[in-house]
Order: C-alpha cells, then sequence, then structure tokens
C-alpha cells in the first residue's frame, strides 16, 4: 500500500492556531514512524494528537480525519483490515460537509478506503471509491499530479482483477506517463507500474513483452534489502509467465525465490499465492500428492487471514479441484470445487447473485470444470441427472460472461471473454447433444444452437444494436451526439497514433503528447458512458445486451421461402445447424486429424495458384479436386437433403476463410476443364453471414428512406513513389461507368475519387461501389484500409480510409461493394469471426456486401461486378444475382480462367432480398414512358383538329 502522507494547513482563530502547532508536531512524528514501518510507535503518537485534539474547542475537522487515517494506516499495515477500514470510513464521513466534500483530505480517505476494498478483493465495491478519489484530485491538483497517477495505478490494479486487462493497462500507461514526469528511473514507483503493466501484458497473452517489463521493475528496485517485498512480487510474476510459457523448472525458482522473501517478512498472504502456485507446477510434473501438499498449505494460510469466504481462499479450493480430478477422484473434487462456491460467496438461487462475486475468472472455470465432473460422473454411471447436473453449470456460466460483457469496456477484454465462452459453449455442446441422443427432446438442440449464436459475432452484434438503443432508448439526442462526438475522437486520434508510429518508425516518446490525449478522450466516454448507464438503463440494456433469436424466430421473421440457414459450430466433433422455415436439424460430424490438412490445403491449391509451376500445374489440380470433394463430404453431404436453393453460410472459426462456392458436389470428367466442374455454386445461391442474429439486425436495420441511388469510386493510382505499394488499376473506371450505365446515379473517379468526397456523400446512397485497392494489416487491423485518389502532397491520413474510421461512418447503404483486394479476409478471432474490411462496413450499418477473400486482377473484378450487376438491376435476391454472374463467368471462360482462383473470392454477406430501387429507375421510367405518351397523344390530337 502507498502511504499519503499530508502537511496540515491549521485554519481559525488565533487562539486554535496556537493549539494545533503542538498538534501538527505530533502528527508529523507519527507520519515519520510510519515511514519507517514502525506502526506501534505512528499509533501512540496518533492518539497523543487526538487526545490533545480533543482539549481545543471548534478544532478544523480535516485533522482528526487524518489521524483516523494515520490509525488506518497502522491498522492495514498490520494486516487488521477491518479495523483500518473503520479508521478510513470514519475519515470520508467525517470529511461529507460542504466545506471538505471535494477537499484533497477527502480524496485521501477514499483512496485508502478503495484500497482497503482491493486489499480484500472486493473489487467492485473499491471502484467508486477510487473514481471519486480521482475526481476529486484531478480537479484540485490537474491532470499530470503524481497523487493522480496512484489513483490510476489503484484502478488498474482493479480492472486487471476484475478480467478487464485491456482498461487496466490504459489505466497504468497513464500512471507511467505521469509519474516519468516527476520521477527518474530507478525508483519504486516506476518499478510498481512496470509491474503492473507485465501482468496486463501477460493477460493480454503477449508473454514476451510481460518478461520484458518485469525485467525493467526489477531495475527499478536496485536496492535488494529495502525493496525486498516489491523485488518479491516481480519475482511472482515472472514464475507465473514462466509457467504460462511450460519452463516449469524455471518457474519453481523463480517461485521459491518469492516464497522465501515473503516468509521473511511475515506476508502469509502473498506466500499463499506462492504455495498455489508451486502445487500447480508439480500437478503439471505429474506429482498430485506434492501438490496437494503445496495446495493445503495455500489453503490454510489463505484461511487463517481471512476467514472462509475471500477470493483467495476460493482459488485455493478450486487449485485442490483440479488436483483432484486430474487424480481421478471425481468426488473430492466435486467437494472442492464447491467449497471454492462457497468461498466466492456464489448462491445461485440469490437475487443478483453476481454481484457480490469478485474473482470471475474463478467462478467461471470452477463451473466449467464442476460441469466436466458431472459429465464424467454421467460416462461412469449412465445416469441422466449428472447430465442434467452439467448442463445448470453451464447455464450459470452463460449468465455469467453475459453479466461481464456488459461491464467491460475495452475491445481487447471483450475479445478475451468471447474466446473464454468459446471453450463454454463447446463442452456445453457436448453435454447437450448427449441430452437430445438420450431423450429426443428437441429443446436440448435448440439450446445448443443459442449457445452456437452466442459463440459468433457478438461484438458486432453489439455495434448493430445501437441504432436499436438509439432508437428507442429514451436518451435525448444531444446526448447520443456527445456519445458519437467523443467515439468519433477517439477513433481519430487512435488513428493519428498509428500514423505517429508509422512515420517514426515506433520511436519511444513519439507519440507521448496523442497518449496523454488519447488516454483522457477514453476517460471522458468511460465516465460519460457510466452517468448514461444510471440515467438511461434501457438505452444501456438495449446497446450491450442483444438478444438472441430462437429458431422459430428466424424461421418466422428471418428466413425467406426457399432459403436454409446452415451454421457450423467447429468443437471435437462438427455441429451443423440446418434450419427452414419448416424445419430444424441438428448433424454431428466426427471429425477426423486430417481435417485442418484439408482446410489448409483447399484454401492453398485455389490462392497460390499463380506461384505454381508447370511442371506441379496438374498435381494442384489434382489436390484441389480431391480435397474439394472430400471436405464437401464432411461440410455439406450430411445436410444435404434438408438443403433448399438459397443457403445463408454461418461459418465457425477457420471455416471463416473457406469459399464454400468451389466445393465439388462430386467426381470431375477432367482436371482441366474447371467449366465443367459440379461446384456448388452451379446448384445454390450462396450467401455468408457471422450469425443468425446478424442477419436478423441486418435485415431490420437503418437505411436510407430516400430514393435509393448509385455511388461509384473508381481511385486513380499511377504505381509510383506509393510506399502503399498502390499499383495502377486499368479497368476500375470502366467498372464504375458500366454500373452507371445500368443504375443510373453518380460516380467519381480519378483525381475526384478522394477520401474527403466519399465520407461527404456516402451516406445519401443505398448502393455504394468501391472499385479500389485495399490492404489487410495482419499486425492491426483496425487499420487496414481502402485507398482513394491522392495527389503529391497528401499524408495518408487524407487518402487512405481505415477500419477505424469506417466503423463511426453512418452507412445507410442496402449493398456496398468492395471491388478491392481481401476486403473479406482478415486476423481471425476465436469466438469472434474474421475481422475484415467488410466486417467493418457492416459495423457501419451496411445491410449487405460484396467482398473478395483474395487478390483478383482488375480485369476479372470488372468482368464479374458487371455481370453481377445485371441481376442487382432486374431486381434479383443478391445471392442470386451473385450466382448467375459467376455461373455465367465460368461459362464464358477457358479452361484455366474458368479456375476457382478467378471467382471464389467473390462472397456476398447480409440480407440477400432484392435492392428496392423505388421511384429512382422503375417508377421513374414507367412514369416518363408514360408522360411522353399522353405528350404525343396531345401533339396528334391538336395536329388533327388543326
Amino acid at each position: 500500500m502507498i502511504l499519503m502522507f499530508i502537511i496540515l494547513t491549521p485554519e481559525g482563530t488565533a487562539s486554535t492556531l496556537s493549539d494545533t502547532t503542538s498538534i501538527n508536531i505530533i502528527i508529523s512524528k507519527a507520519q515519520d514512524y510510519l515511514r519507517k514501518g514502525d506502526w506501534s510507535n505512528g499509533r501512540s503518537e496518533a492518539s497523543k494528537a487526538l487526545e490533545d485534539l480533543g482539549s481545543v474547542d471548534n478544532h478544523p475537522i480535516h485533522y482528526e480525519s487524518v489521524i483516523y487515517m494515520i490509525f488506518g494506516d497502522c491498522d492495514f499495515e498490520e494486516r487488521y483490515y477491518h479495523q483500518a477500514k473503520n479508521f478510513y470510513q470514519k475519515a470520508v464521513d467525517l470529511l461529507e460537509g460542504a466545506m471538505y466534500a471535494r477537499s484533497l483530505y477527502r480524496a485521501d480517505a477514499l483512496n485508502k478506503l478503495g484500497n482497503y476494498w482491493r486489499e480484500i478483493k472486493d473489487f467492485q465495491r473499491a471502484t467508486p471509491f477510487f473514481n471519486e478519489a480521482l475526481e476529486i484530485r484531478r480537479s484540485v491538483l490537474g491532470e499530470d499530479a503524481l497523487l493522480v497517477s496512484d489513483v490510476y495505478n489503484n484502478l488498474g490494479i482493479n480492472y486487471l482483477y476484475l478480467g478487464d486487462f485491456q482498461k487496466a493497462m490504459d489505466l497504468q500507461l497513464e500512471a507511467m506517463r505521469i509519474r516519468l514526469l516527476h520521477v527518474r528511473e530507478p525508483h519504486d514507483l516506476l518499478g510498481q507500474t512496470y509491474n503492473n503493466l507485465g501482468q496486463c501484458y501477460q493477460d493480454a497473452g503477449d508473454l514476451n513483452l510481460a518478461l520484458q517489463t518485469y525485467q525493467r521493475a526489477l531495475e527499478n528496485y536496485p536496492d535488494i534489502l529495502k525493496s525486498a517485498s516489491l523485488r518479491a512480487d516481480v519475482l511472482l510474476n515472472l514464475g507465473t509467465t514462466y509457467d504460462d510459457l511450460g519452463d516449469l523448472d524455471r518457474a519453481i525458482r523463480y517461485f521459491n525465490e518469492a516464497l522465501s522473501i515473503y516468509l521473511k517478512t511475515d506476508n502469509l498472504a502473498a506466500a499463499s499465492i506462492c504455495y498455489n502456485n508451486l502445487g500447480n507446477i508439480w500437478i503439471q510434473k505429474d506429482l498430485p500428492d506434492k501438490a496437494l501438499g503445496f495446495q493445503f498449505k495455500a489453503l490454510q494460510a489463505s484461511q487463517s487471514l481471512y476467514g472462509e469466504v475471500h477470493p483467495d481462499v476460493a482459488q485455493s479450493w478450486y487449485n485442490l479441484g483440479l488436483t483432484y480430478r486430474i487424480d481421478d477422484q471425481i468426488d473430492k473434487a466435486i467437494d472442492a470445487f464447491n467449497s471454492c462456491f462457497a468461498a466466492l460467496d456464489f448462491r445461485p438461487d440469490a437475487d443478483q447473485k453476481l454481484d457480490r462475486i469478485n474473482a470471475f475468472q474463478t467462478l467461471i472455470f470452477t463451473l466449467y470444470n464442476m460441469a466436466d465432473m458431472h459429465y464424467i460422473k454421467y460416462l461412469l454411471s449412465d445416469d441422466a441427472s449428472h447430465l442434467q447436473n452439467a448442463l445448470l453449470q453451464f447455464e450459470y456460466a452463460d449468465e455469467t460472461l453475459d453479466y461481464l460483457r456488459l461491464r467491460y469496456e475495452s475491445l481487447g477484454s471483450k475479445l478475451n471473454l468471447v474466446n473464454n465462452g468459446h471453450i463454454i459453449y463447446e463442452a456445453a455442446m457436448n453435454v447437450l447433444m448427449e441430452l437430445h441422443r438420450k431423450t429426443g427432446e428437441a429443446r436440448y438442440w435448440h439450446r445448443a444452437f443459442k449457445y452456437a449464436e452466442k459463440s459468433k459475432g457478438l461484438l458486432l452484434l453489439d455495434a448493430l444494436q445501437k441504432s436499436k438503443a438509439d432508437a428507442f432508448g429514451d436518451v435525448p439526442e444531444e446526448v447520443l451526439a456527445t456519445m458519437s462526438a467523443l467515439e468519433r475522437e477517439i477513433a481519430d486520434l487512435e488513428k493519428q497514433k498509428h500514423l505517429t508510429k508509422q512515420k517514426h518508425n515506433d520511436q519511444q516518446g513519439a507519440t507521448d503528447s496523442l497518449d496523454k490525449e488519447l488516454f483522457s478522450e477514453k476517460q471522458k466516454f468511460s465516465d460519460y458512458l457510466r452517468e448514461v448507464n444510471q440515467k438511461y438503463p434501457r438505452y444501456y440494456e438495449l446497446r450491450y445486451n442483444p438478444m438472441i433469436p430462437s429458431v422459430p424466430m428466424i424461421q418466422q421473421n428471418i428466413l425467406e421461402p426457399g432459403q436454409t440457414l446452415i451454421e457450423y459450430f467447429l468443437g471435437s466433433d462438427l455441429l451443423i445447424f440446418i434450419v427452414n422455415q419448416d424445419e430444424f436439424q441438428v448433424v454431428s460430424v466426427p471429425l477426423v486429424s486430417e481435417f485442418d490438412y484439408l482446410l489448409d490445403t483447399f484454401g492453398a491449391t485455389i490462392r497460390h495458384l499463380h506461384s505454381v509451376s508447370s511442371t506441379h500445374l496438374m498435381d494442384n489440380f489434382q489436390t484441389y479436386v480431391q480435397v474439394a470433394i472430400q471436405l464437401y463430404q464432411y461440410l455439406l453431404k450430411p445436410a444435404e437433403r434438408y438443403l433448399q436453393k438459397h443457403l445463408i453460410i454461418v461459418p465457425d472459426e477457420r471455416l471463416g476463410y473457406l469459399p464454400f462456392d468451389a466445393l465439388l458436389t462430386g467426381p470431375v470428367d477432367s482436371l482441366h476443364r474447371f467449366a465443367d466442374h459440379p461446384y456448388l455454386i452451379k446448384s445454390h445461391y450462396i450467401s455468408y453471414n457471422y450469425s443468425a442474429s446478424l442477419l436478423g439486425e441486418m435485415k431490420t436495420g437503418r437505411s436510407n428512406s430516400k430514393v435509393v441511388k448509385y455511388l461509384g469510386f473508381a481511385p486513380q493510382f499511377t504505381g509510383q513513389n506509393s510506399p502503399e505499394g498502390l499499383t495502377e488499376l486499368l479497368f476500375n473506371r470502366d467498372e464504375i461507368e458500366e454500373a452507371r450505365s445500368k443504375l443510373g446515379g453518380r460516380i467519381y473517379q480519378g483525381d475526384q475519387a478522394t477520401k474527403a468526397n466519399f465520407i461527404k456523400q456516402q451516406s445519401k446512397y443505398g448502393i455504394i461501389h468501391l472499385a479500389t485497392h485495399g490492404n489487410v494489416d495482419p499486425n492491426s487491423e483496425d487499420f487496414s484500409f481502402l485507398a482513394f485518389s491522392q495527389n503529391a502532397y497528401q499524408d495518408p491520413d487524407d487518402f487512405l480510409l481505415y477500419v477505424r474510421e469506417i466503423y463511426n461512418l453512418p452507412v445507410h447503404a442496402q449493398l456496398v461493394i468492395l471491388s478491392a483486394c481481401e476486403t473479406g479476409t482478415g486476423k481471425l478471432y476465436q469466438g469472434e469471426g474474421v475481422a475484415s474490411i467488410a466486417r467493418s462496413f457492416s459495423y457501419a450499418g451496411a445491410r449487405s456486401l460484396v467482398a473478395t477473400r483474395w487478390n483478383v486482377n482488375d480485369r476479372t473484378t470488372n468482368e464479374l461486378i458487371g455481370l453481377f450487376l445485371e441481376g442487382i438491376k432486374e431486381q434479383k435476391p443478391k445471392d442470386e444475382a451473385m450466382q448467375e454472374a459467376i455461373v455465367q463467368y465460368i461459362g464464358k471462360q477457358n479452361d484455366y480462367y474458368a479456375h476457382p482462383f478467378f471467382w471464389s473470392s467473390f462472397m456476398v454477406i447480409g440480407d440477400m432480398r432484392p435492392v428496392k430501387f423505388g421511384t429512382s429507375l422503375v417508377f421513374i421510367g414507367v412514369a416518363v414512358g408514360l408522360l411522353l405518351l399522353l405528350l404525343g397523344g396531345f401533339v396528334y390530337w391538336r395536329l388533327k383538329r388543326v
């Protein structure tokens, strides 16, 4: 704990000033003892000060509050936590009046009270105290005060334990920025922040960066004796990192080194954590008896400190349960997990049962493992009641995931939560499928489908819910405008930071001022969002808690006649959910070890066609045909009899990269006669989506209520001196000119096809067509981009439209055509899907999209998109228009150019209903025709009269 020492400023009459001078001296003496760690004498001097203060009439209240804080600090450091809390609360209560409510004294007391709740691991209670302390210190001392950094540090630790590591990281980085303004390395404050940042990086999965950061922390504690306890904290974290890396012997060394220090300094709380970690190591070394010895030591230590209900006690019970599980002692494991629930104060039947929980990760994984224990008991006994018990644990875990998703603010932390969710839902699927097999009850299939939906695209669904929340959340327009402005400002600052880092080759310090501004805007948005949540709970619920549609809802409200929704879930087996308007089926397909090989090979034989030498070309063709047939047998053959003409494919995990269109439904007559192959696209109209829930949102989401018009952009690229590698496009102008000839509307080409013009015009149009370059950034998907025309003097900011910017565009289009390279591919996030440029347009509100999976030359793109737009003009469903375009394209080509490389890159996503042109094409055409007819008749009548 960081102790705050306050110089008291006397207030009052001359008599009062004289009387308090001696008290000031005593308080200073008490604080000196606290600096030396002499809690007994510190407490004694504080008692004298309090006694003397009682004899002073009308003494300033803040003197008394400071004395109570000293008492609290002494008790806190000697681990009399409850007594410490009482003293801190007295200090806060004393300062409630108008004169001190916004004083630094009260901020100090609030911060200390927050520290108390954090120390006993009640992080949810700690957060409001830290937030209030932060608000006061910032307003009184300014943004860059050292005392402000202390609260950021405390809040960062809080969010880390609550599981929101990205928010924690932002707070720790801001604490570091401020501290570096005041102190130089080496310094204990910097060591503390480096240690906390290391934990953030570790939770984010960047273990090498975590190791480097922990090493920096140790370098800031050069005095081994003076900083022994602080160094021990870093050694403990180094041990957990090496454990994560699988270097168990090095982990043991660090744990033992930290344990030795903790035992010498009588830090039993930290020692119990070391015992737990050492126990986990011995489990991995397959020595359960040795593991149990350490884990019981950890349990006894934490119970002696905290009693029966505490997160550290829960962690000890959880680790014991895992050890029993690995040692096949199932009943003992169940008992240990039940004790873990009790230590977490988890009462499933209580109202608001999750509000008391302060170790959500422990809870989630205890529920997961408890479910697994009941499943094993079922396998051993064939007693279906164990399956029901397992399912109940998964339902609690699902409820916990929903609870956390509403509370996590940062994208990285939400993605981590989604990843954990996929693990939970995969195990739940096994239980549900077994329950269906045993009982034949369809409700288990329906629950399995719900979990499949919840494992896909929830963050994108949150984004699409925003417009619904804006419309029905009862929030004033000015509040919504403020939120949108803050989000745009954050996106702009993140873009500036990205460009600055590129310009300066990630040079340290290049983005310091931007980091400060970005953090400040994020804090403003976080504070504002918290205020909106409190004032308008309906809005917050609508925006961040989307409803997952049931199968009957999908059948009645989402699917059109002739459509089949095929949703996949990749677990230990492949589950295929098949939904027609009048039918629901689930097929389980056992996965063999070669399945991943088939996926990789299928993609490689298509995508890398141009890199195959002529001598190996026939081998490539043969491999493609074999794999395309085999994958069809896995992915669609089991569902074949249920399939209708229109297929809506919702892939899972790595299936998101797969061009289903190019699967082969049967054998081929000749390897090289690609135009004659039985592709799936020849027999079905195929579209894709991220989930059924998202399809529903795309069908009912916002769109331009005005007349649908076409907007085309064909930027100009010279191919010279372009650091982004933007080569000349020879056919993009032809592509949009042909599109305008079919659809009317407006086009921008050459030097008029600028980013500024696109941003200004796009919201006015119902069909947006971008014939340009796209680029996927595998390291930072938010800064993948679409390129627009550039002049010689522009920065990238002026002609590259980044994904991070697209998120905040008001896109109302019924159809967005991304006629650019790789707009449908990107980084795969487990449980969320492929982060692509196309996805960002979905996020912004587009109801359907055409995107590409890999680079295709612009001549092929021109031809294929032209054929597709013929179907759009005829008001055909978009999947039908794409299928007919591909089939026509294949039929026109010689054997080589009919290869799937040239056409299966294209995919259509979202709402497949025809584009409604309204009066723009059909009605106006008919009206003009009638008008001319009437005018001709009138002229004829007049001439006849003459």
